[in-house]
């Protein structure tokens, strides 16, 4: 593990005169550090245990060793996200919540740019966009974990923002036809992938 981790130890040591307390610090075993009360590494692997052997030398007396307890450490590894889902084309000023899952993540940074396209909402699993309403074309949403102090590389997925269907044109064609003849009109309005035509209020086929 890259993070840094510190170890502490405490002894009672008395008041006779010329008391000193010396500490050895080990892990899995191998000599380490001396001289401290703390010891901090950044080398730390899974399972790993540290402990420090204590040493109390007094004038005249026998040198005291405790062992403190094995510390064993487990290491929480790096956040790995799956993939965004779901919604890959919306309309301008929708409002639409994505996921994504992860390992070990426990909390979320999203963000989308570019920043014109909208906002984004959330610090979990999911992500609340509410576009804008004067954006559409292409945005990227993207959204990365973390656990402690490590961070996830980066989900990224492709959105497509749709203009807003704007109110159609009025319709153009013959105003006088025969009965029994087949009349064509037409219209057109910004935006718009389908239309419904009606006849007298009512929908036709």
């Amino acid at each position: 593990s890259s993070d840094l981790v510190t170890f502490r130890v405490s002894t009672l040591v008395d008041n006779l005169s010329g008391g000193q307390a010396n500490y050895t610090w080990y892990t899995n075993g191998v000599y380490q550090s001396s001289g401290s009360s703390s010891f901090s590494t950044g080398g730390l692997t899974n399972g790993a245990s540290t402990y420090c052997v204590v040493s109390i030398d007094k004038v005249n007396c026998a040198v005291v060793q405790a062992t403190s307890n094995k510390i064993p450490v487990t290491l929480t590894p790096a956040p790995v996200l799956n993939g965004i889902c779901c919604d890959p084309y919306v309309c301008q000023a929708n409002v639409v919540a994505y996921s994504v899952s992860s390992t070990n993540a426990t909390s979320y940074n999203w963000s989308i740019s570019p920043s014109s396209a909208g906002t984004v909402s959330g610090t979990g699993t999911t992500g609340t966009v509410t576009f804008a309403s004067g954006f559409n074309g292409s945005a990227t949403l993207s959204v990365t974990g973390t656990v402690c102090s490590e961070t996830s590389a980066a989900q990224t997925y492709p959105i497509t923002v749709e203009p807003t269907a704007q109110v159609p044109s009025a319709p153009s064609g013959p105003t006088t036809v025969c009965e029994g003849t087949t009349a064509t009109y037409t219209t057109s309005a910004l935006g718009a992938t389908g239309y419904n035509w009606y006849l007298n209020g009512t929908l036709q086929p």
